[in-house]
């Protein structure tokens, strides 16, 4: 991966302008600002909110006070600093805030994951039937179904300068949850799942904000711990297994520091094994067993 261009400038030659990028193309960037002929060559520095470099391109064409701008590093905003491309360079300027970076951020989400079937062998269940026999027990959903707090690590590398790939280490928490049966005897849940991603994302600039829709795929290890209370007893359950997932989501950069997005994924988990304190469940290994799931999420990206 190659590093941040730096532009050498002779620093008294360089204008500021405050002007309006009128169309965005991939790497073609027109401005509007008044130029002539003469400017074909120079350099054109775009800058954030914040004053910090953004990213870079030359200026390929002129006509009528439009510019055609060609993008090589970073991404275009309104705020930008038009600079006479000379011989004579004494300074240059280095962009801070540039794609063309290693980024490291923290990624805090809330996730719900509703259970869509289970099968074994030849046979499924779908969502629609997972319905008590009778008013007063538990549906399978109430078992399957968790919200969680997901809490990722993430590292995202430029590949191009439209696309990067991020990868992610963390887990997912679910605290205790209780479910009531109508008898009175009570279920209590949790759930927790640590997991490594790999993300792949395009990333487009719409009037100064960064748009970047993404797909995303990994493997997590499912664990959910089960706690049934009755009046005199208490059972406990764990159901273990591997969590196959992938989806796509959007992502949006709001500034250089935080980030929101939205998921949505798809998820199965196979290699199920059942654990329980009770001798008079058997524990074993549900080889053909497969949970489904889909798993919507909302959070927020913070840049380091």
């Amino acid at each position: 991966m190659k590093s941040m261009y730096s532009i050498a400038i002779l620093a008294v030659l360089s204008t500021a302008a405050y002007g309006q990028v009128v169309k965005r193309n991939g790497d073609k960037v027109v401005i509007k600002n008044s130029v002539s002929p003469s400017s074909i060559g120079h350099k054109v520095i775009f800058k954030d909110q914040d004053g910090l470099n953004q990213g870079y391109g030359t200026i390929q064409r002129v006509k009528n006070n439009l510019a055609l701008v060609k993008l090589e590093q970073g991404m275009s905003s309104n705020n930008y600093r038009i600079i006479s491309s000379t011989n004579n360079v004494s300074a240059e300027i280095e962009n801070k805030n540039s794609q063309d970076k290693i980024k490291f951020s923290l990624n805090a989400a809330f996730s719900i994951s509703n259970i869509q079937e289970i099968s074994e062998g030849n046979e499924t269940l779908k969502r629609k039937n997972m319905k008590a026999d009778d008013e007063d027990g538990y549906n399978i959903t109430d078992i399957y179904d968790h919200k969680s707090i997901d809490i990722l690590g993430e590292i995202q590398i430029p590949l191009t300068q439209s696309f990067s790939t991020s990868s992610f280490a963390g887990l997912s928490i679910s605290p205790s949850d209780t479910v009531v049966e109508g008898d009175g005897y009570k279920m209590k849940k949790s759930y927790l799942e640590p997991k490594v991603l790999q993300k792949v994302s395009y990333n487009i600039e719409n009037n100064g904000i960064l748009f970047s829709p993404y797909v995303i795929g990994g493997v997590g290890l499912y664990n959910k711990k089960l706690e049934f209370i009755g009046d005199s007893t208490t059972v406990d359950m764990t159901l273990q297994g591997i969590n196959l997932q992938g989806g796509a989501g959007l992502n949006v950069k709001l500034n250089n520091l935080v980030e929101i997005f939205g998921e949505y994924r798809l998820s199965q988990v196979s290699k199920l094994k059942v654990k329980s304190d009770d001798t008079s469940i058997e524990e074993n290994d549900l080889d053909n067993a497969k949970i489904n799931y889909s798993n919507l999420s909302i959070g927020l990206k913070y840049n380091f």
